[in-house]
């Protein structure tokens, strides 16, 4: 969950990037609270991770620093737990129930929030 004076994902660290910190901001953030942002009602468990992974994509692909180690590592354990959700055997795990609550999802909520920590947000966990 994000800290105090965090909801608003426009003007965030240029480091981080701006669309990278609204992807990971929102996963970070309840189930209820990260589906609410998606407006496409009928894929907003996939919108969640297609977002962040376009986002991280473009990140990486213009990088004009180098981020630490830690926050390196940091993007790179919630992007390995999203791409998991890519195998056809966990489409179960793409739909809003599970984004809800199912373990998973939990987890990427903590690795979403060790990125903003990383990356120097204020996250409560």
């Amino acid at each position: 969950m994000l800290g105090a004076g965090e909801s608003d994902v426009g003007e965030r660290n240029e480091t981080l990037g701006k669309l990278l910190y609204s992807a990971v901001a929102h996963l970070a953030m309840s189930g209820d609270e990260a589906l609410a942002r998606k407006t496409n009602a009928a894929h907003r468990a996939d919108r969640l991770v297609l977002d962040f992974d376009e986002a991280y994509t473009e990140f990486i692909e213009n990088l004009t620093e180098l981020p630490t180690d830690r926050q390196m590592q940091s993007l790179q354990a919630l992007d390995a737990a999203l791409s998991s959700l890519a195998a056809p055997a966990n489409a179960g795990l793409r739909t809003e129930e599970a984004v809800r609550s199912h373990a998973c999802w939990a987890e990427i909520r903590e690795l979403a929030g060790s990125v903003l920590f990383e990356f120097g947000k204020i996250v409560s966990h």
